[in-house]
């Protein structure tokens, strides 16, 4: 009677499996697990693996997200809000997702998210789409092979760098300045590779008073150009001319080798010292301490 019962439970058992689908090849029934990947933000001006952003709602408003199996098949993708985020993480989660190997691309702020990516390497950030917003992106690959699901912790990083031109010791007479950077890429990847060509420009009015020490100052954000190439730097100085009309009182290039640095911000200070007609002093530096009081980190590029 108890060998009955040892066969009638093991006929139970097989019968389970049959109806659920797990058997020989079919695994798509029973072969899944739960995914839960922590979304953080580098912090501007740190390195890679250095300390997130406290807060990350406050510099991602949207994340964007996409995950792929091996064969590049877009599996799922999804908008989520900052209202959705605690603290400086999000946990972004898949249920029931079957084993296999995937791969997760994010873009945070975009105003255009992709639709239907036939795969990673379709899914990027066009600058500009909105100069002031603070774009991140991550490209991520895991295996799940285990029923006890698999966790980890994700970061996005900063795809834009910062330029800030300071003018010091201007003439007087100079009312505007612009500046002109360019080439800088126009597209970046999840996996932070830049493609195409584009430049950036800022301008402001100036109101100088003789012999004033005050500096002036033009900020830009820009993709890195492509590895193979170098940005140039170019300044553009106005002065009020005859009948009220403005002219160029100086057009000259500052650098012709500028590079643009993904997370950090490069500094190019300009001394005139208070005349036009002799060699500005030029110095380039990456973190800049213009005023020697707040230090050269954390710096806020939105």
């Amino acid at each position: 009677m108890k060998h009955n019962k040892i066969i009638h439970l093991f006929v139970f058992i097989l019968a389970g499996i049959f109806l659920s689908g797990c058997w020989h090849e079919d695994l798509s029934e029973c072969w899944k697990g739960d995914v839960v990947l922590s979304i953080t933000a580098e912090r501007f001006g740190e390195l890679p693996d250095g300390p997130s952003e406290p807060e990350l709602g406050v510099k991602v408003k949207t994340l964007q997200y996409y995950l792929f199996d091996k064969n590049d098949n877009i599996i799922e993708s999804g908008n989520v809000n900052n209202s959705s985020f605690s603290g400086d993480h999000y946990d972004l989660r898949f249920t029931d997702l079957a084993f296999g190997d995937y791969v997760l691309a994010l873009t945070a702020n975009s105003d255009a998210p992709v639709s239907n990516p036939d795969s990673w390497k379709a899914v990027k950030l066009f600058f500009p789409e909105d100069f002031k917003a603070d774009y991140f992106t991550a490209l991520y690959d895991f295996t799940l092979n285990c029923e006890c699901g698999y966790a980890d912790f994700v970061k996005l990083y900063r795809s834009k760098g910062l330029v800030q031109v300071c003018l010091k010791n201007l003439p007087s007479n100079i009312t505007r300045a612009r500046v002109d950077i360019s080439p800088v890429s126009s597209v970046c990847l999840p996996d932070t590779t830049y493609q195409g060509s584009t430049s950036v420009w800022n301008e402001t009015s100036i109101e100088l008073k003789e012999s004033t020490d005050d500096a002036v100052m033009l900020s830009m954000d820009a993709f890195p150009a492509s590895s193979d190439s170098h940005t140039e730097v170019i300044l553009t100085l106005y002065m009020e001319g005859s009948q009220g009309h403005e002219v160029v009182a100086l057009h000259t290039t500052l650098t012709s080798e500028l590079h643009v640095l993904r997370n950090q911000m490069v500094g190019i200070k300009v001394d005139f010292n208070h005349s036009i007609i002799t060699t500005p002093t030029i110095n380039i530096v990456i973190n800049p301490d213009w005023d020697g009081i707040n230090g050269d980190t954390d710096v806020d590029i939105d």
